[in-house]
């Protein structure tokens, strides 16, 4: 199985994508993978644009001081997104937990690489806006994401 690892450069038709892994790697079929969740998400919610996305693979502690200094939870949590500028072509950055995406993939019965999709496509959709702190926007958000995992056969 070929390895991803390090910092990539990724120039999608529809974004270009920055993606740090690291001191962890993912295989090429998860970051084909991931790339597709990515336009699927961008395509389901309307966004047809050239933009820019950084993502980055980072340990507990690194996203739970993240989560404390942003967000006010001093806790370790699956990811984070940053929106920056929509509007200016960069939607932002996408800060993921593997460790706890794996954890959360053998608790909800999941592969890690399902895992690994549906928090890219929860992230994104943050970046585009999405919240669920309400229940009209928690159903609106829940409803895209099963739809782009649908679509990409993971649910």
């Amino acid at each position: 199985m070929k390895k991803v690892t390090g910092t990539k450069q990724i120039r999608h038709p529809r974004f270009h994508l920055t993606i740090n892994l690291g001191p962890y790697h993912i295989s090429k079929r998860e970051l084909r993978l991931l790339l597709s969740v990515i336009e699927r998400t961008l395509e389901i919610d309307g966004y047809f644009y050239p933009t820019t996305i950084s993502m980055s693979f980072v340990e507990p502690s690194v996203i739970r001081r993240l989560n404390r200094d942003f967000r006010g939870k001093d806790k370790v949590t699956d990811v984070l997104s940053f929106p920056i500028d929509e509007e200016g072509g960069i939607l932002g950055d996408v800060v993921l937990c593997p460790k706890r995406a794996h954890a959360q993939a053998k608790l909800y019965g999941n592969s890690f690489e399902r895992e690994l999709c549906y928090l890219t496509c929860h992230s994104i959709l943050h970046l585009l806006g999405h919240d669920h702190m309400f229940p009209l926007e928690k159903r609106l958000m829940r409803k895209q994401e099963k739809r782009v995992m649908r679509d990409m056969m993971l649910e």
